[in-house]
């Protein structure tokens, strides 16, 4: 069953500050506690994408979404699998949510 779905339009695979791939059409699941992507690679460098450690980022409007990628991620006819692991969740990120809100009100 599952938990969560998080679909986007692009996001990035990143070793430390360099981009080992760029993924478009990206679908992060989270099926009994466990997270996976899968996305149509658009570029990708195979020596940053076999180096550790590697994180899925994607940008949205208020900041980025970061998940660590567990192990090797797997490319099959052009498109990226990765078992990932839990939602990293940025200092502050729910007092700057709660900012916000009080701020729209």
């Amino acid at each position: 069953m599952t938990d969560r779905t998080v679909t986007v339009a692009v996001a990035k695979v990143m070793w430390s500050y360099y981009t080992a791939a760029d993924v478009r059409d990206c679908t992060v699941t989270r099926t009994d506690g466990q997270w996976q992507m899968v996305g149509s690679i658009v570029s990708s460098d195979a020596l940053r994408l076999s180096r550790q450690p590697l994180t899925l980022v994607v940008t949205h409007q208020h900041g980025c979404l970061k998940w660590p990628v567990l192990e090797q991620p797997q490319i099959v006819d052009g498109v990226l699998h990765a078992r990932l692991g839990p939602l990293e969740v940025p200092d502050g990120y729910h007092r700057q949510a709660e900012d916000r809100q009080a701020v729209s009100q």
